[in-house]
């Protein structure tokens, strides 16, 4: 066979064995040893040595650091409420105190009656205090007679010796004026003890006497204090003309003062007799009649209750947590729950305590409230309700279109607000300012912008200024 047959014939056999091995023995260690050598620089060997590395460098960087949960600072509405439970109620009671003393002499009113102001609601029997107005009706009258007498008796005397002689004559005929109606007034009791004498003119007997003992120590007064300042006077060596204008002068001043003193009394007696007669001070319901218990009353007694029938109002309790959020004006919801149906009237604060009582929650835990009063905007709102339990609900903050995170995103350090921005797969702590936190949102007014990353609780553990995050 020609050379070059047996060469070709060598190359076909070489090709079919070829085409007949695997790709792996085609790429055999030696086949790659053979091209690292042969075709590549020591450049490029280095650097397609470094691919791997690089690559494994990539996987172990994007694995590490902590794995926490973020958020994104997103724009949206945010409103928040505080419910607590309330009564509706048309306002505190008040109580009406007796102003005077005596026996009850007829009740006008009876318990849920409706009253105006100026009402009569019951009256007092002044027969106590009748009495004393005639006593002091006729100490006024005797003191003005006695003013009569003095001034002629000053003309008509001499001296003021003979002045003190006809006040002594006045006490005595005093004395036995006040001796005889004593005696009548004794006889008198006797005989109304056995029924024979109308209380109407034992009243009268017992003024009569009255008086006469009034005007018995009135003269025995004017008597001593008279002679009481005769003495003074000469014990300070006044005499002749002088000791009488110095002493009438000051005798008339002293009777003056007298006079005027009973003219108050019998004033102030005349009112007292007035207030038998006692009346309401405004218009309301008459929730309770302690005077009903009672044949007399005292000075100073609660006797009746009063509603005022003021527009109806809605009173609670609440935590002074809620408090600062609230004002006079605040809107709120009042739900009255009636046949299973709630039925929901809007309204708003009228009055917040200035105080916070003490309490315990229902749980057990000490816990401070205070007292909040709100109406409805519609005055009839609440028309038939007094009473009723009620559920009143609060608006504490609404906004519209406001920026948000989470918020367990926000922490305090030092009196300042933080979040942790995510920056570059890092932690950053970052100072912002909110206005309002909800149970879940936190109203961001600076620091952070729309889509801003934040860890979502900045309490997680391990979370820090500048820790790598994924």
């Amino acid at each position: 066979m020609p050379e070059s047959e047996e060469k070709r014939e060598t190359l076909q056999n070489t090709m079919k064995d070829t085409q007949k091995k695997s790709p792996a023995e085609k790429f055999s260690a030696e086949s790659l040893q053979r091209f690292w050598k042969e075709k590549l620089t020591p450049r490029k060997r280095i650097l397609l040595a470094a691919v791997p590395v690089l690559i494994l460098g990539c996987l172990i960087a994007a694995s590490s650091g902590i794995k926490t949960e973020t958020a994104r600072a997103v724009r949206k509405t945010v409103e928040d409420s505080a419910s607590e439970e309330g009564v509706i109620s048309s306002g505190e009671e008040k109580a009406v105190l007796s102003e005077v003393s005596g026996p009850v002499a007829e009740i006008l009113v009876s318990e849920n009656d409706r009253v105006k102001a100026g009402q009569v609601l019951y009256r007092i029997d002044p027969v106590l205090y009748d009495f004393e107005e005639q006593a002091a009706e006729s100490a006024v009258r005797a003191l003005e007679a006695q003013m009569d007498r003095a001034k002629i008796g000053q003309v008509m005397t001499t001296s003021p010796a003979e002045y003190l002689d006809g006040l002594g004559k006045e006490l005595e005929a005093a004395k036995s004026a006040l001796q005889a109606a004593q005696s009548a007034w004794e006889g008198m009791q006797v005989l109304a003890a056995g029924g024979d004498v109308a209380r109407l003119e034992l009243q009268q007997t017992e003024a009569e006497y009255r008086s006469a003992e009034s005007a018995y120590r009135q003269a025995q007064e004017r008597y001593q204090e008279s002679r009481t300042l005769m003495e003074k006077l000469e014990q300070e060596g006044i005499t002749g003309d002088k000791l009488n204008d110095t002493f009438f002068e000051s005798e008339n001043g002293m009777l003056e003062a007298e006079l005027e003193g009973s003219r108050t009394k019998l004033l102030q007696l005349k009112d007292r007799i007035a207030r038998c007669e006692v009346k309401a001070g405004e218009d309301g319901i008459i929730t309770s009649l302690p005077i009903k218990q009672v044949s007399a009353v005292r000075e100073g007694m609660e006797t009746v209750c009063i509603r005022p029938a003021e527009e109806l109002c809605v009173e609670a309790d609440v935590l002074t947590s809620v408090v600062p959020w609230l004002s006079a004006g605040t809107p709120c919801e009042i739900t009255v729950s009636r046949k299973g149906q709630d039925e929901k009237i809007p309204g708003h604060i009228t009055e917040i305590y200035d105080f916070a009582s003490a309490g315990t929650s229902a749980l057990g835990l000490s816990e401070y409230r205070v007292h909040v009063k709100a109406v409805p905007d519609d005055p009839e709102g609440l028309s038939g309700k007094e009473g009723y339990g009620v559920t009143l609900r609060f608006l504490l903050y609404q906004g519209e279109d406001v920026l948000t995170v989470p918020a367990d995103a926000l922490f305090e350090e030092d009196g300042k607000q933080y979040v942790y921005l995510v920056q570059g797969h890092r932690a950053v702590k970052t100072e912002i300012s909110s206005e309002y936190q909800t149970g879940t949102d936190a109203v961001i007014t600076g620091g952070l912008s729309e889509n801003d990353t934040v860890i979502a609780r900045a309490d997680a553990e391990g979370i820090h200024d500048g820790v790598r995050v994924r």
